[in-house]
């Protein structure tokens, strides 16, 4: 028999709140698979994963840098409002008080 453990969430408690950045709709989310041919079905699903390279570009717009290293902690799902903070050249991204992403800009 196999032992098997249970590994806790990674996602980081965000207690503070931001800045609302974003809410990425369904709808939103679908365009972009199809724009970039990303038709994963983690996109196209009734309750959607935002993908990693629209929240790069949506970063890129926000801040007028083409220069921007992320890290992606946790998913970031459609239609639920997604806070920034900002300290220096590190922005941390969350959504429902989980650390989603992290981004330096270089």
């Amino acid at each position: 028999m196999m032992n098997v453990t249970v590994k806790e969430s990674a996602a980081e408690i965000i207690k503070e709140e931001g800045t609302l950045w974003r809410n990425f709709s369904k709808q939103e989310i679908a365009d972009f698979s199809h724009l970039t041919g990303d038709t994963n079905s983690i996109h196209l699903t009734e309750n959607p994963v935002v993908q990693g390279l629209l929240i790069l570009k949506e970063l890129c717009d926000t801040t007028k840098s083409n220069n921007i290293e992320v890290k992606y902690v946790h998913p970031v799902y459609g239609e639920n409002p997604v806070y920034i903070k900002r300290d220096g050249n590190t922005i941390i991204g969350y959504s429902g008080q989980a650390l989603c992403f992290q981004a330096a800009l270089l």
